[in-house]
């Protein structure tokens, strides 16, 4: 298997996958403004699981025009931009593998997609398709939540020391090249019986953060070592949520390891508990 690109460019296409109802809005309005940043052509994606039969009882201007001419035009109407390269695929089948053979078809640097929660508001429901392609897709995928009021600006990036999270650097800073990246490491400190954290706080974070320069100069890119870079002891998913939370970031990025054998992988253990974690945009790259 060959391995897997790094980004160093910013995406020339990219495909939104979209079932056209509400919770989708905010991930097509940043699809569009990524799109018009990048002038990328935007492929938008509606997936028809079941293509029912047609209704041979119904009046002439029900049985005319097929569903996809329907998508067409509603997409083009949300996307209402003559600035941006549209088209818009629609196809029946499982979402997930349709999505994912699209990406490849149209050599797409970037899949968009929108996220739900529970009706409390509480943790994210990821969902089959985005659980799906986080896990399997060879193209970055944003995971939407927040309104897109413009680029992103402020954009952190999960460091663990792993060659996703170099991937995800490469990408942040190909991607968003006028935004600020900064890099966010947590590390576990020794158990408390061997240390007192509260009086060895700053020489263990300064140890760590040599830890972080050494594999930046080692694996990751040149421009990374000038980057802002947060180290802090404790669990990466609260601490990481909690930052972005309180310096008001726009996006999270995060390196994705997929694992398994001969069927479905699955999203590594940090990343999946970091999803849930954290409230805003979300990409992960594999």
């Amino acid at each position: 298997m060959p391995p897997s690109p790094i980004y160093d460019q910013r995406p020339q296409r990219l495909v939104l996958a979209t079932d056209l109802s509400a919770r989708c809005d905010r991930a097509m309005d940043r699809s569009v403004q990524l799109a018009r940043a990048w002038d990328a052509e935007l492929v938008v994606a509606n997936v028809i699981e079941t293509e029912a039969a047609p209704d041979k009882d119904a009046p002439a201007w029900r049985r005319d025009g097929a569903p996809a001419d329907l998508v067409r035009r509603l997409v083009e109407a949300d996307v209402a931009d003559p600035a941006v390269r549209l088209k818009v695929e629609v196809r029946s089948g499982n979402p997930p593998d349709v999505v994912a053979d699209l990406a490849e078809t149209h050599a797409a640097g970037l899949i968009v997609t929108g996220i739900a929660r529970d009706p409390a508001l509480g943790p994210r429901i990821l969902g089959r398709l985005v659980e799906r392609l986080a896990r399997t897709s060879p193209a970055p995928t944003l995971i939407v939540s927040d309104r897109a009021r413009g680029p992103y600006r402020r954009v952190v990036v999960g460091l663990d020391f792993s060659k996703p999270s170099t991937r995800a650097i490469h990408t942040a800073l190909a991607y968003f090249p006028d935004a600020a990246v900064e890099l966010f490491h947590a590390f576990q400190p020794p158990a408390r019986g061997r240390v007192n954290l509260d009086e060895h706080r700053d020489q263990l974070r300064e140890l760590a953060r040599k830890e972080v320069d050494k594999f930046l100069r080692k694996s990751g890119p040149e421009a990374a070592l000038g980057l802002a870079t947060v180290v802090e002891p404790g669990d990466a998913p609260g601490l990481l949520a909690d930052y972005v939370h309180t310096v008001g970031a726009d996006l999270v990025v995060l390196g994705a390891e997929s694992r398994g054998a001969l069927t479905s992988a699955i999203i590594g253990g940090a990343a999946a508990r970091m999803l849930s974690a954290l409230r805003g945009d979300v990409l992960l790259v594999r």
